[in-house]
């Protein structure tokens, strides 16, 4: 038997993309059958074209950002095998925040690894505070549709106060996490 994977269907990509294609078709079938569009028409065009064309291309960049940093998340771990895990530890700091929730919370249990394994007690209690407060936010952020503005706000609080949290993982021996804090 086949294993298939059920992936789901990226909306947030397929829409803009598509309705753009079919602008493209609507206007070129206008054109090609010699309906005039006056200008006001065409600067809506225009301006709806431009729009779906940004959000296909943010959406484009988004992926390949993300694509970027869980590649890195192997790169990390070869550091970890020739002995650089500091230079690992820098590194997945710097990915942390552009990854997926499964991948997340894998990168904090490598940091946290690293870390015992440099013998830094510090590093391994900031990467578990980090933790607990990342599945708080998780669970916080379950259910967007349902946020009112007030939640967003506490949502984009809690993630600024977890990014400081990561800022503050040490990334040199010997390092404390108020020296770190001031960088």
């Amino acid at each position: 038997m086949k294993n298939r994977t059920n992936k789901k269907i990226d909306w947030v990509l397929i829409l803009p993309a598509s309705l753009l294609l079919i602008e493209t078709i609507i206007v070129v079938v206008l054109l090609a059958a010699g309906y005039e569009i006056n200008q006001l028409m065409m600067f809506i065009f225009i301006l709806l074209a431009g729009f779906l064309a940004f959000q296909t291309w943010r959406q484009i960049s988004l992926r390949l950002h993300v694509k970027k940093a869980v590649e890195k998340i192997d790169k990390g771990k070869k550091l970890v095998d020739l002995g650089r895990t500091f230079e690992a530890i820098d590194l997945w700091k710097n990915i942390i925040p552009s990854l997926p929730r499964d991948k997340y919370l894998d990168v904090l249990n490598l940091l946290e690894e690293a870390y015992q394994d440099q013998e830094m007690n510090a590093g391994v209690q900031q990467v578990k505070a980090i933790r607990s407060e990342s599945l708080n936010f998780f669970q916080m952020t379950k259910d967007p549709r349902k946020a009112t503005i007030k939640d967003r706000k506490d949502w984009q609080a809690r993630a600024l106060e977890i990014r400081k949290m990561i800022n503050a993982l040490p990334t040199e021996p010997g390092q404390d996490l108020s020296e770190s804090l001031d960088e």
